[in-house]
């Protein structure tokens, strides 16, 4: 008697979420160096953020490390989720950039 197998589909948050090289479920992760960075330049020019020649190039460093971050993420993210965050930090990095330049 031959045997037949079933396929299941992944439900959607096992589709964003499994870890395409393990099969393991991967939400959160321990931070990369880019995010260290964009923490670190976040909170100095948060903190000197009245003295705008001070705070600039500070926030700038941040939103760049963002980007920097959001770029590993689409192109070495191990699940769909972490591309799209990816997506979201470049995002996020430009808005931060833009307005803290315009005002």
């Amino acid at each position: 008697m031959a045997s037949t197998v079933q396929l299941v589909e992944p439900t959607l948050f096992e589709w964003l979420f499994t870890d395409r090289t393990t099969g393991e479920i991967g939400i959160v992760q321990y931070p990369n160096p880019p995010l260290w960075f964009f923490y670190g330049f976040t909170a100095v020019g948060a903190a000197t953020y009245l003295v705008k020649p001070v705070s600039l190039p500070l926030v700038l460093a941040g939103a760049g490390s963002l980007a920097w971050w959001g770029a590993l993420e689409i192109t070495q993210g191990v699940n769909p989720a972490r591309r799209l965050f990816g997506v979201g930090a470049i995002a996020t990095a430009a808005g931060i950039a833009t307005t803290r330049i315009l005002f």
